[in-house]
């Protein structure tokens, strides 16, 4: 790290942009994988879930220690076979665009809090969805630790989120733009 604070001291002292040097610094960069990619692997995941679903009750049971998904097998299918349904519309494509980086707008920012009305939850047909009291919901998952491996913690990365589940509680807004000059233009004004 003191190395990469010389190289901005002294990019600083040449007129270059502090910031851009620290965006392209190596230990700032994420791999990223290009449109084919991400659909070919988001096509992977899918298949590979839609294969194994029959079996996903009892992994479900397993994991989230919850036996009802495993004594409501059939219920528990259904409702399975309904969560993958709506995650090949959008939402695992969107969770590996974000993971690899490949389609954020930085130039915005996410304001607001849930307000606990399930849209985000697959327009409410998200499996660990649990409805609590009039027309609000909670996930059944939330304290798990696999959880936060999951799509939902990043919700919402961008305004197409917002927009596709008509989420009431989040707004976008523009980061204001701060202008960085280098020495020799402050120098001169």
């Amino acid at each position: 790290m003191n190395s990469l604070k010389s190289v901005i001291l002294a990019s600083q002292l040449n007129g270059i942009s502090a910031e851009i040097l620290t965006q392209i610094h190596p230990s700032n960069q994420r791999p990223t994988m290009n449109e084919t990619q991400v659909k070919y692997l988001t096509q992977f995941i899918l298949l590979i879930v839609s294969r194994l679903i029959w079996v996903m009750p009892l992994v479900m049971g397993i994991i989230f220690l919850k036996s009802k998904f495993v004594i409501n097998y059939k219920d528990s299918l259904k409702k399975l076979r309904t969560h993958h349904s709506a995650l090949s519309k959008g939402p695992v494509k969107r969770y590996i665009e974000s993971l690899y980086k490949t389609r954020l707008n930085q130039s915005n920012q996410i304001t607001g809090s849930c307000t606990q009305c399930g849209n985000c939850c697959l327009n409410q047909q998200c499996f660990f969805l649990e409805p609590i009291e009039d027309g609000k919901f909670q996930c059944g998952v939330y304290n798990s630790l696999f959880r936060k491996f999951s799509n939902c913690g990043a919700f919402p990365i961008s305004n197409e989120d917002i927009q596709r589940y008509e989420c009431p509680g989040y707004v976008l807004q523009a980061y204001p733009m701060i202008k960085i000059k280098s020495l020799k233009q402050r120098e001169i004004s």
